[in-house]
């Protein structure tokens, strides 16, 4: 299966500088591998005039590089509905009842239990799991190889 590389805060100035272009003259070099699909997100739209001339290049760069499946630490809506139209799979971050709905509402029932143990571990997803019973859940956040078995 090809690489999918999943880049959050694809509006900071890392991300401007260095992380976008860079992955941007990779594929246009066709250096990186047949396939490889790359999902960026962000919590805020660009600001920069700069950003803003490289989306024109990044949205060929989407078009042309499919990807084949995204995470998010957190259910952005806007982000779940591009990857739902795109037929890509996505496992959006939850914590609460309130995420899950809305995920739902979005066609969703995949979800990433983010961050597990900081959001009350196993009683907690249990609980979620219960009033759930379509939904299925990957705890990550905090697991160690003593709970992993939980």
């Amino acid at each position: 299966m090809p690489p999918t590389i999943l880049l959050f805060g694809a509006t900071g100035d890392l991300a401007r500088r260095m992380l976008l272009p860079s992955l941007y003259e990779l594929h246009a070099d066709g250096l990186l591998p047949a396939g490889t699909g790359i999902v960026a997100t962000a919590r805020c739209p660009a600001r920069s005039s700069a950003q803003g001339r490289f989306s024109t290049r990044r949205s060929s760069t989407r078009r042309s590089v499919p990807a084949h499946g995204s995470s998010s630490p957190g259910l952005i809506d806007r982000l779940a509905r591009a990857a739902i139209e795109r037929g890509v799979p996505f496992l959006p971050g939850i914590a609460t009842a309130a995420d899950i709905v809305r995920g739902l509402d979005l066609g969703l029932d995949r979800f990433k239990f983010f961050q597990a143990v900081a959001s009350g571990g196993l009683p907690a997803l249990t609980a979620l799991a219960a009033s759930f019973g379509d939904a299925r859940f990957c705890p990550t956040g905090g697991i160690t190889a003593a709970t992993a078995p939980d």
